[in-house]
């Protein structure tokens, strides 16, 4: 009962806990990891520059555009956008994804390839030095060749950096980032968040095969909750010990399989989050104290006769009433949906 009251008072500030399970593993919850883009940040990135090698910036994108038309990623989303031109589709062939990294791609018999530095080494693309920068950056290559660069810029949420800061008066020692940015772009934000173990160049995919190494990292005891947006899940759960989705309003129509949802996106909601699953489950511990002290009481009067059965009988039964009545009150206040 406690739990539930619980639950019924974290959403009326969008908290949504999938289970009693899920409470319990906030409560416990000692390290957590986010997946940047769409937790930390608005998670839709603008293009704010085009550098490009040996043609306009015009061509440059629209070249992009084609080569990313089949992705599904912000990243893609943001430069047909910036495109805003028409996306001949027949021409795009041999799409393949690399999840992380970019796309690679047959255009119009041209193979593309568009995604991090990371991808551009391994298909031996060389990028001049001038264009290696700090920002959120694509970089594409036309053949064998270095094309040019995208940059982007993903605001960061303006409770991210509270938000975070309030993990730790949460009882929250870790607090991990996992981003697909550049390394010192990752860095930069990770200062500015008050982080300090950080992940940059990790996708998705990446991102989900790492979480289970940060979990082994965590100490005894401790349970890892991992923050992501509802791309990260795909109906599937992490490693981590409890998945929570920041998401949208369609969340409450299409359950994301999370153990926890936050609607709204706000950073600040996650301390919230674990703080009512920290007091749930004192509370309940305070609960069955007082109805164990008085059942031990109501045997004491029993033995010594001076507590008839009817009369125990009542009292357990107010006692009952009295922790249901705590229950409730506890969470029917508007001190959690501040």
């Amino acid at each position: 009962l406690v739990r539930l009251c619980s639950a019924a008072g974290a959403a009326r500030s969008g908290i949504f806990y999938k289970d009693s399970t899920a409470i319990s593993s906030l409560a416990e919850a000692g390290a957590v990891a986010f997946s940047k883009p769409g937790t930390l940040t608005d998670g839709n990135p603008k293009v704010v520059s085009v550098k490009a090698e040996r043609m306009g910036p015009e061509v440059l994108i629209k070249i992009a555009a084609h080569a990313m038309a089949y992705s599904n990623t912000p990243q893609a989303r943001s430069i047909i956008a910036a495109y805003g031109g028409t996306i001949y589709i027949d021409l795009v062939q041999d799409f393949v994804e690399i999840p992380g990294s970019g796309v690679e791609v047959t255009v119009d018999g041209i193979k593309i390839c568009v995604g991090t530095r990371d991808l551009m080494t391994v298909k031996h693309v060389s990028v001049p030095d001038s264009d290696l920068t700090e920002e959120y950056a694509v970089y594409v290559a036309i053949g064998d060749e270095y094309a040019g660069r995208i940059t982007l810029n993903d605001n960061v949420r303006p409770d991210a950096a509270s938000g975070v800061a309030d993990l730790a008066r949460c009882g929250v020692g870790k607090v991990v980032m996992f981003t697909d940015e550049s390394r010192d772009s990752a860095a930069q934000a990770a200062a500015s968040l008050g982080i300090v173990e950080y992940y940059s160049e990790h996708g998705i995919g990446r991102t989900r095969e790492a979480i289970g190494e940060v979990r082994r990292g965590c100490a005894s005891g401790e349970k890892l909750v991992f923050v992501g947006d509802p791309n990260c899940f795909n109906g599937t759960h992490t490693d981590a010990d409890a998945d929570v989705a920041m998401a949208g309003l369609d969340a409450l129509t299409m359950p994301l399989g999370t153990d926890v949802t936050i609607v709204g996106g706000k950073v600040e909601r996650l301390p919230l989050a674990i703080a009512i699953a920290k007091y749930s489950e004192k509370l309940i511990l305070c609960c069955a104290a007082g109805a164990l002290l008085v059942k031990l009481a109501l045997l004491a009067l029993g033995f010594f006769g001076i507590a008839t059965m009817w009369f125990a009988v009542f009292i357990d039964a107010c006692a009952a009433v009295g922790v249901s009545l705590a229950s409730i009150l506890a969470f029917s206040g508007e001190s959690y949906s501040k």
